[in-house]
């Protein structure tokens, strides 16, 4: 057992003989009159510090979560936004440890409790809670900051946010499942309470096709008349027939069912035509809207609009 005297270095701390010139654990130089100047160990380039860089990237990709994210519409998939940035902020991340710990120089050191810039990336990126932080706290070793209490701060905030963003737009889109849902059962009540049809009681209630109206049947109600679309919104009118008797078809094919739906479309058409109701929706709703499986209906595809206004607005609030 050694007598001689004991110091410790003042670039790792680990303790070192009295008379030592080089740390034998980081490899610093003891003698220079500029002890910073030479923290690097032998290899490593004076540059490799990605220390504010590996605590900024978390923070850039928290900022997009909430300033970018939060404001997409659910047909832009903010779902994939979120999953998008997480993955970057974790791979990058892992790329500039392993980077930096290469020209630092370090290696697996059981002591030192450091590992090789390979084994670092491995840990950033399949546990990063743990790796990131546990990095910038052992980068120290070889003459870099401490920045342990940033990094366990900045993930605390960034998984937090992702989390929070995640359960914000999986809510959503159970909100808009639901609504979807409600839809479909709107159409299939159609039979038993159409909106705007004759009374049902002196009405025969034998299915008929959707294309005759039975004898002695009340003439057809202003309201599910095609003539205005027709006018102004050729394909509207086609579509509106065609999707009208589709839906009585699957319902069994009575006349009241039809009736009911071309006063349900007449009127989505009138709201968004010739009411204007959505004079500022985004492009990007109205097209997704637009698309099927919203395409065959006005009514659904109006819905679908008011969802998707509601749902953006509700992401966007605080």
């Amino acid at each position: 057992m050694t007598t001689e005297p004991m110091k410790r270095c003042q670039f790792c701390g680990e303790e070192i003989l009295a008379v030592a010139i080089k740390c034998k654990h980081c490899a610093s130089n003891l003698t220079g009159t500029e002890p910073n100047a030479t923290a690097i160990p032998a290899g490593a380039g004076s540059s490799a510090d990605f220390g504010w860089a590996l605590v900024g990237v978390p923070l850039v990709g928290t900022m997009l979560l909430w300033f970018w994210v939060t404001n997409l519409a659910m047909i832009q998939g903010p779902g994939s936004a979120t999953m998008l940035i997480v993955v970057g902020v974790i791979v990058l991340t892992a790329a500039l440890a392993a980077i930096e710990a290469g020209k630092l120089g370090m290696k697996a050191d059981k002591v030192k409790g450091t590992y090789s810039p390979a084994q670092w990336m491995f840990m950033c990126i399949f546990l990063w809670v743990v790796g990131y932080p546990a990095y910038l706290f052992k980068r120290r070793h070889y003459g870099r900051s401490n920045l342990f209490g940033w990094g366990v701060v900045v993930a605390l905030v960034f998984v937090g946010s992702a989390a929070t963003i995640g359960k914000l737009i999986d809510d959503k889109n159970a909100e808009i499942q639901a609504q979807l849902h409600k839809l479909q059962d709107i159409q299939q009540t159609f039979a038993t309470s159409p909106p705007f049809a004759q009374d049902s009681a002196h009405q025969s209630d034998a299915a008929v096709t959707p294309t005759s109206i039975p004898e002695g049947a009340p003439a057809p109600d202003p309201r599910t008349d095609l003539t205005l679309v027709k006018q102004q919104d050729p394909t509207g009118a086609v579509k509106i027939d065609a999707y009208c008797k589709k839906v009585a078809q699957q319902s069994g094919g009575a006349y009241i069912i039809e009736e009911g739906c071309r006063s349900m479309e007449i009127e989505a058409w009138k709201h968004m035509n010739i009411d204007h109701e959505f004079p500022v929706v985004e492009a990007q709703i109205t097209q997704r809207c637009s698309a099927p499986p919203f395409s065959d209906s006005f009514s659904i595809q109006e819905q679908c609009i008011k969802m998707e206004v509601e749902a953006k607005a509700s992401m966007s609030s605080p």
